[in-house]
C-alpha cells in the first residue's frame, strides 16, 4: 500500500509538471495544446486520488487544472464547456473563487444571466485586484441591461438567449479600446489585436454585414454565430473569426460597413430581430472602401476601379507568405500577402501585424532586411556548432519546415507518447523556424531546443562536443515522435522472408512499419534498406528489411597519400630570394614530420637541419612542427611551408607576419585585423637593426614589389621601407615557441629602427613573431599574381594519382559490396542452429524524398594495442545535381522509385541542397554548413534543378559563397539531398 502511495505522488507531481507546460503554451497564445496539456493533468491527478484520496497536494493541483482549461475553453468561445470545468472545479473546492467567477462570466455568454448575477456577486466580497475590477464591470453591464430592458431579463434562464447590446438610436459609435470583461485600457495601450479574416482573390467580394446599435458588427442572416459581449470578443482566439476563402464574415478589429436599417443582433440559430437589410453592401477585398450597390446588383464605376486595382495587387502575390505554397486567399485588412489556409494566417500573424497594422506591404514573402527568410545565423551557446550547423540544414528540409511554419504540426501533436517530449522539442522547433524564417535580426539563439532537449536526455546536456550526426538522426527521432500520428501503437512481429520475392516481403514491412511510425518525418526522410547475410556452411540467406533515416557510407581506406609543402628559400644580401616551390612527398599513415624534412631535403638539396616546417592559416603562424608529429593528419586543405633558415651561433629565427595600417597601440583580436600574403621565417644576426631586417624581408618579398621600367629596384625598396613600420606581436599563446596555438589576444608595439632587433624585441622567445604593418596606399601597389606566384616541382605530377578525390560512387560501391563476417564477427544461422561465419551484403530497397548521407570520417586506428580515434581527409567528389541511385536500388518501390518496365517509375535523381563540414581532427574541431540560396530552392521549371546560389553558416555568421566548388570539400561530413520532382507523364501513372 506504501508503494502504491508513493507511486500515486510521483504521478501527482508529474501531473503538476505537466500543468505547468500547459500554462507555458497559454503564455504563447497555443491554446489547443495547453488544452490538452491540462486535459492530461486532470486525467493523471484523477487516478491519483483514487489512491489518495482528499491529498491536499492532488486536490490543488486539480483544482488548478480545471480552472485554467476553464479559462482555455472560454478564451476558444467554447463557454459550456467553460461552466462544466468550473462546476468541477467547485465540487472539488467550493470557495474557489476564479472557478466560480469565471462560470459567472461564462453564463452571461450563454444567457443564463440570473444565475451569472448569483455567481458574481458572491465572488465578488472575496476577490481583488483585476479579478475584482471585470467582476464589477460584469455585475454593472448587467444592471445597465435591468434599467432598459427591464427586471425580467434577469429571470429569463433559456439558453438559447444571448445577452443582448444596450439598444441605442441613430448609427454606430465607435467603442472605447477593451481589455478583458470590459475593463476600458488605458489610453497608451492599444486594444489586444486578431489577425484579420482570409478573402477570396477575386476582385470583387460581396459581404453582407448588420450594424449593431453599438458599433459591434454582428453575423450575417442565416449564421449560426453568437453575437458575443463585445468585452468577450476580444478575449477570442485569433482564428475564432476568421472566414474561410469566399465565405461571408468579418473580424472584430476592421472597420464597420454600415447598412440602412439598425437593429439588434442575430441572436443563436435566428435571424436579425428588428433588423432589415435595405441595401447591400460591397467591399474591395476588405480594403475598407465600401459602396451601395446599384439597383440592379453591379458595383459603381468607381469601385470597380478600386477593386481591378486590388485585384492586379493581389495576383502579384501568388505564394502563401507563411509556408510559400501556391495561394489564393488574401489578408482581407492589408491586401498584401496573400496565405493557403487559416492555419498559415495564424502561424504567421506575429510577424505579419505590424506591418498590417501600419498598412504597409509585407516583406515577407522575399527576402529583405527586414524579413531575413533563412539568412539567420544561430548563435554558439558554448561548443554548440554542432547544434546550429545541424539546424542550418535541417531547417531547409523544405517538407518539415513547412510543416512547421503553416501551423498543421499543432494538428498532430502526441502528447501521451512515452517515447516522444510531450510536444517539447517540437514547439520548441517551431518557434526557432520562425525566427529563422519571418524574423528580422541577423542572428538568434536555439537556447529554447536546447533546453527543451536537454528535459528530454542528457546525451546533449552541457557545453561538450559532440557530433552532429547523431544530433539530426536524435531531433528527426523526437520530431516524428512528438509528431507520430499512431496514438497507440501495437505490436508489430517482423515476419520472415522465407521465399517471397523482395517486392513482396519489402512492402510488408514498409506496411508493418507504417502501423507504428507514421509522421511527417516518415513522409518525407524515412526509407528502406534492405540486409542480406549468407552462411558459409549451408549457403542459407537471410534478408531483412529496416527503415533508415540516414544513409551512412565508409570511406575507401588509403593507406598513402600525397603531401604538398611549399619550400621559400632563404636569400642571402646582395641576392635575390626565387619563386617558391611546391612540393610533393608520398606519406603514409605511420610517417612523422620528420621524415617528410628529411625527404624534401632530398628533392631540394637544403639541409634537413636548415628547414623549418610549420602551417600557416589566414596568413599567420598556426603551429611549428617537431620531428616526432604524425603527418597524415594533416589535411589536404592545411598550407604547410618550409622555410630555409641556415642559422648560426651569433643568428635566430624571426616570424614575420604583414598587415594592412593603419599603426595602433591597442589591444586587438587577430581575428578582425587585414593580415595578407604569407609569412616569412628569417634568420637574423644579433646585430641586426630594425631597419636591416626591413631591407632582409623586402629581399624575400621581390616578387611582391611592383616591377615599373625605368625604376632602381634598391630605390624602390628604399621608399617601401621609410613608410613600412615595424612591430612586435606578444602573445601569451606562443609563449614559449614552438607552440600550436594560433595569433590570439595580442599587444602591438612600435620600435625605433636605429634599435639593434635583439634589444627591441620583448621577453625571451625563441622564435619572435614581427608585424610588418602597410599603409594602405603601398598595399595597392604590390604585385597582386607575384604574390600568389608558385613554381611546381615535377613530383607534384609524379603523385598526382595519390592525390585524386574519392567519388561518392565508390562509397556506395563499398557500401553494397560483399563483407566478410569472419572471427569474431559470426552470426546466428537459422538453418544451421549455430554460430557461423558468413558474408553480409546491403542495399537499398525504398529511398526517401529527402535522402540524408553521412559520410563515415571518424574511425579508431590501432597503435601499439590501443584503438586511437582518427578522421579522414580525403576529399569526396559528390555532385551538386543530378545523383542517380537506381544503379543501388532494388526492386520496385511504393515512393516512386527503382524497378524496370513498361511501368517503371522515373529513377531517383537527387539535387544537393545542403551539407554539413566539420574542420579539424578526432578530438576537436568546428562545424558549419551549407545551404541553397534560392527562395525556398524551388526548382528550375526548364530544368528540374535546384538554384546555384548558395549561403555558408558558421554559427551566428551567414555570408553567401562566390563559388559553389567550395561546397565540395575535405570537410563535407552529411549531405542533404531532395529527390528532383517526377514529369508530369511519370506521375500520372502512379
Amino acid at each position: 500500500m506504501a508503494q502504491q502511495a508513493d507511486a500515486a505522488r510521483r504521478r501527482a507531481q508529474l501531473a503538476d509538471s505537466i500543468r505547468l507546460s500547459g500554462n507555458d503554451s497559454f503564455k504563447n497564445k497555443d491554446f489547443e495544446t495547453a488544452q490538452k496539456y491540462y486535459s492530461q493533468a486532470i486525467k493523471t491527478i484523477e487516478e491519483c486520488l483514487k489512491v489518495l484520496p482528499g491529498d491536499p497536494a492532488c486536490t490543488n493541483t486539480l483544482t488548478a487544472c480545471l480552472r485554467n482549461r476553464a479559462l482555455v475553453a472560454f478564451k476558444s468561445g467554447q463557454f459550456e464547456q467553460c461552466e462544466v470545468d468550473c462546476c468541477k472545479a467547485l465540487d472539488v473546492d467550493p470557495v474557489d473563487v476564479k472557478a466560480l467567477a469565471r462560470r459567472g462570466f461564462a453564463r452571461i455568454e450563454i444567457g443564463r444571466l440570473a444565475e451569472a448575477q448569483r455567481d458574481l456577486e458572491g465572488a465578488l466580497p472575496r476577490s481583488s485586484g483585476s479579478m475584482a475590477k471585470e467582476i464589477a464591470s460584469s455585475l454593472e453591464y448587467l444592471s445597465k441591461l435591468v434599467a432598459e430592458v427591464g427586471p425580467t431579463l434577469l429571470t429569463t434562464s433559456s439558453s438559447q438567449t444571448a445577452a443582448p447590446p444596450l439598444p441605442k438610436a441613430g448609427p454606430a459609435t465607435p467603442r472605447e479600446p477593451q481589455g478583458h470583461n470590459g475593463v476600458p485600457l488605458p489610453s497608451a495601450v492599444a486594444a489586444p489585436e486578431r489577425p484579420p479574416p482570409l478573402a477570396a482573390s477575386a476582385p470583387n467580394v460581396v459581404r453582407l454585414s448588420f450594424t449593431a446599435p453599438d458599433g459591434a458588427e454582428t453575423a450575417t442572416s442565416g449564421s449560426a454565430t453568437p453575437a458575443y459581449h463585445p468585452s468577450v470578443a476580444q478575449t477570442l482566439p485569433a482564428m475564432s473569426a476568421h472566414s474561410s476563402p469566399g465565405e461571408p464574415g468579418a473580424s472584430g478589429a476592421t472597420a464597420v460597413q454600415e447598412a440602412k436599417g439598425a437593429g439588434s443582433p442575430v441572436r443563436r440559430g435566428g435571424d436579425p430581430q428588428g433588423a432589415e437589410a435595405k441595401g447591400k453592401v460591397v467591399g474591395t477585398g476588405g480594403s475598407g472602401e465600401a459602396k451601395r450597390l446599384r439597383e440592379d446588383g453591379s458595383a459603381p464605376r468607381d469601385v470597380e476601379h478600386v477593386a481591378s486595382a486590388m485585384g492586379a495587387l493581389r495576383l502579384s502575390q501568388t505564394f502563401c507568405a507563411a509556408c510559400n505554397r501556391t495561394a489564393q486567399s488574401k489578408c482581407k485588412r492589408c491586401n498584401f500577402v496573400v496565405y493557403c489556409n487559416k492555419h498559415c494566417q495564424a502561424s504567421h500573424w506575429k510577424f505579419h501585424k505590424k506591418f498590417c497594422l501600419a498598412g504597409v506591404e509585407d516583406p515577407s514573402p522575399k527576402m529583405t532586411p527586414q524579413t531575413r527568410r533563412g539568412f539567420v545565423g544561430l548563435v554558439n551557446l558554448g561548443n554548440s556548432c554542432y547544434m546550429n550547423s545541424a539546424i542550418a540544414c535541417l531547417s531547409h528540409v523544405y517538407p518539415i519546415t513547412r510543416h512547421f511554419l503553416s501551423g498543421v504540426f499543432k494538428e498532430e501533436l502526441n502528447l501521451d507518447n512515452p517515447m516522444g517530449s510531450g510536444g517539447r522539442v517540437a514547439t520548441a522547433y517551431e518557434d526557432l523556424l520562425k525566427q529563422l524564417w519571418f524574423g528580422e535580426r541577423n542572428y538568434t539563439t536555439g537556447r529554447d531546443l536546447k533546453r527543451a532537449i536537454d528535459i528530454q536526455t542528457d546525451r546533449f546536456r552541457g557545453h561538450a562536443q559532440h557530433d552532429a550526426v547523431e544530433y539530426t538522426e536524435f531531433m528527426l527521432d523526437m520530431i516524428h515522435e512528438d509528431l507520430n500520428r499512431v496514438k497507440k501503437k501495437e505490436y508489430v512481429e517482423t515476419p520472415d522472408a522465407g521465399d517471397r520475392p523482395d517486392a513482396v516481403v519489402g512492402e510488408e514491412c514498409w506496411r508493418l512499419h507504417r502501423r507504428r511510425n507514421d509522421s511527417v518525418v516518415t513522409d518525407h526522410v524515412t526509407g528502406i534498406y534492405k540486409s542480406t547475410l549468407r552462411c558459409h556452411n549451408c549457403q542459407a540467406q537471410s534478408r531483412k528489411f529496416e527503415p533508415f533515416l540516414q544513409v551512412n557510407l565508409e570511406l575507401p581506406v588509403r593507406t598513402s597519400r600525397a603531401l604538398f609543402v611549399l619550400l621559400v628559400r632563404y636569400a642571402a644580401p646582395g641576392q635575390i630570394a626565387p619563386v617558391p616551390i611546391r612540393h610533393a612527398i608520398e606519406i603514409r599513415k605511420t610517417t612523422p614530420i620528420g621524415e617528410v624534412r628529411h625527404a624534401l631535403a632530398e628533392l631540394s638539396g637544403v639541409e634537413p637541419e636548415d628547414l623549418v616546417l610549420w602551417e600557416s592559416y589566414k596568413h599567420r603562424p598556426f603551429q611549428y612542427f617537431t620531428g616526432r608529429q604524425a603527418a597524415f593528419k594533416l589535411a589536404r586543405e592545411d598550407i604547410i611551408i618550409a622555410s630555409e633558415v641556415p642559422e648560426s651561433e651569433r643568428s635566430f629565427s624571426v616570424t614575420v607576419v604583414h598587415r594592412l595600417g593603419p599603426h595602433r597601440r591597442t589591444v586587438f583580436r587577430n581575428d578582425s585585423d587585414p593580415f595578407f600574403g604569407q609569412p616569412l621565417v628569417v634568420p637574423v644576426d644579433v646585430d641586426l637593426t630594425v631597419r636591416g631586417l626591413k631591407e632582409l624581408v623586402l629581399r624575400q618579398i621581390d616578387s611582391w614589389l611592383p616591377k615599373e621600367t625605368g625604376t632602381d629596384p634598391e630605390a624602390l625598396r628604399d621608399s617601401f621601407m621609410e613608410e613600412i613600420l615595424v612591430g612586435q606581436v606578444e602573445s601569451r599563446s606562443l609563449s614559449p615557441l614552438p607552440g600550436s596555438s594560433p595569433l590570439a589576444l595580442s599587444h602591438y608595439r612600435g620600435v625605433d629602427e636605429d634599435t639593434p632587433l635583439v634589444r627591441a624585441l620583448v621577453g625571451d622567445k625563441p622564435r619572435p613573431t614581427v608585424v610588418f604593418e602597410w599603409p594602405e596606399h603601398l598595399q595597392k601597389l604590390l604585385d597582386v599574381d607575384g604574390m600568389k606566384a608558385v613554381d611546381e616541382h615535377p613530383s607534384c605530377a609524379e603523385l598526382q594519382h595519390l592525390d585524386q578525390p574519392i567519388s561518392l560512387q565508390e562509397c556506395f560501391d563499398r557500401f553494397c559490396a560483399e563483407e566478410e563476417l569472419g572471427a569474431g564477427s559470426e552470426y546466428y544461422c537459422g538453418k544451421c542452429k549455430e554460430h557461423v561465419e558468413g558474408t553480409k551484403s546491403m542495399s537499398l530497397y525504398r529511398v526517401p524524398e529527402v535522402l540524408i548521407i553521412q559520410l563515415k570520417r571518424f574511425a579508431h586506428q590501432m597503435r601499439f594495442g590501443i584503438g586511437l580515434p582518427e578522421k579522414l581527409q580525403d576529399l569526396v567528389q559528390f555532385p551538386l545535381d543530378g545523383l542517380d541511385v537506381s544503379p543501388y536500388l532494388i526492386g520496385e518501390t511504393a515512393g516512386g522509385s527503382g524497378g524496370g518496365g513498361a511501368g517503371a517509375l522515373p529513377a531517383p535523381v537527387y539535387d544537393l541542397f545542403g551539407t554539413i563540414n566539420h574542420y579539424g581532427h578526432a578530438n576537436f574541431g568546428h562545424y558549419t554548413a551549407f545551404a541553397r540560396s534560392g527562395e525556398w530552392s524551388e526548382r528550375d521549371p526548364a530544368t528540374g534543378c535546384l538554384p546555384s546560389g548558395w549561403l555558408e553558416y558558421d554559427d551566428d555568421l551567414v555570408q553567401v559563397v562566390r563559388s559553389s566548388n567550395r561546397v565540395v570539400c575535405p570537410a563535407a561530413y552529411v549531405l542533404f539531398y531532395r529527390r528532383r520532382d517526377p514529369p508530369p507523364a511519370a506521375s500520372s501513372s502512379l
